[in-house]
């Protein structure tokens, strides 16, 4: 399998193990809009508290280490209706305004930019806008980024993940990347490869050429 110098991954959550799926990408660019929500919107904060810690102890598991934490924009808790539990000592240490923790793991010289509470709507900047730019491979797994996303990619290959569900509802995921190519193509992006990876190996299963092909193969399986 080619592997693309540089993945993107929105959505990744703890799912760490691409980095061992991809040995021969040097650069990962995860994105999450946790810990400060699960299901971010402009208004509303439901903080994860444990996400953050769960993702530094992972990526250590993977032989990562956090070099450095750059918050991204240190007002936007400002633009948000918050607990009334968050006073400003607990936001202090808390991980709401979007922010890059950098990884490097020394013995594979792979490094890691993982954008926490990160909403590629409502939070992107010139840093996040480039990292998307430069990609040439997007991660589907369990999520499926917003259609916005096509105003930044320019690549046409898609890794998708199996246990995943790659089905077409009109009226759930017509603006997310998925439900998309079920319309139309985008005019940023053409020929689009999907591989299809196994989850638990990161194993070459297939490759598709439609969306509507990922589906079918992994349905009759």
């Amino acid at each position: 399998m080619n592997h693309p110098k540089k993945l993107l991954y929105i959505g990744a959550w703890d799912h760490i193990s691409p980095v061992m799926h991809f040995p021969k990408t040097k650069e990962f660019i995860f994105i999450d809009t946790q810990p400060r929500s699960d299901f971010d919107n402009k208004t509303t904060c439901v903080y994860r508290d444990r996400f953050y810690k769960k993702i530094i102890n992972i990526c250590s598991q993977y032989g990562f280490t956090l070099l450095s934490t750059t918050i991204l924009d240190k007002n936007y808790d400002k633009t948000l209706i918050l607990d009334t539990t968050y006073d400003d000592n607990v936001l202090k240490k808390y991980k709401i305004n979007p922010t890059l923790l950098y990884f490097v793991n020394p013995v594979t010289n792979q490094i890691i930019k993982y954008y926490i509470s990160t909403n590629i709507e409502f939070n992107m900047c010139d840093m996040l806008k480039k990292d998307i730019q430069q990609c040439n491979g997007l991660i589907i797994s369990g999520y499926f980024p917003d259609k916005i996303l096509f105003n930044y990619l320019n690549t046409n290959k898609f890794y998708c993940y199996s246990s995943t569900c790659y089905d077409h509802d009109p009226e759930c995921n017509n603006s997310n990347i998925i439900g998309s190519l079920y319309t139309t193509l985008y005019t940023n992006i053409f020929d689009i490869t999907f591989i299809i990876i196994d989850r638990t190996s990161g194993k070459r299963l297939h490759v598709c050429k439609t969306i509507q092909e990922v589906h079918s193969f992994l349905h009759e399986k």
